[in-house]
């Protein structure tokens, strides 16, 4: 009788993995994944500034709506925007948000400009 319950017991081994193991593993591969952030075109007027110390300076935008918009660094128009500090501009182009996380603590937005074109305001001071 023991030899029976052990061989009923090494048929029920495949059964209880594909009942079991089987559906766990295919949740784990099917959970959802971060959506892209979503872009959107924009045109945003502000003064340009730097933030930060070398090396991790960053570019932005502090724009009229009260906004800070960092300037992507992929973007061709950012070594020309660099030495144009405290200066009033005017710029279009495709603008990111990402939130920012510490750790798993939410902290808020930042929003991303990718500038394809941009001019200074009349209405200088």
């Amino acid at each position: 009788m023991t030899a029976a319950r052990t061989v009923s017991r090494r048929r029920l081994l495949p059964v209880i993995c594909v009942l079991f193991v089987c559906p766990g593993l295919y949740a784990l591969g099917s959970a959802e994944k971060p959506a892209k952030p979503p872009e959107r075109r924009a045109e945003i007027s502000g003064i340009i500034r730097l933030v930060g110390n070398d090396p991790f300076a960053r570019l932005l935008v502090s724009a009229d709506d009260g906004k800070a918009y960092i300037v992507d660094e992929s973007s061709p128009a950012r070594r020309a925007l660099h030495s144009l500090q405290g200066n009033r501009v005017r710029m279009e182009g495709m603008i990111r948000e990402s939130p920012v996380y510490a750790g798993e603590k939410y902290l808020g937005i930042e929003y991303f400009i990718v500038p394809e074109h941009y001019d200074f305001p009349e209405d200088q001071p």
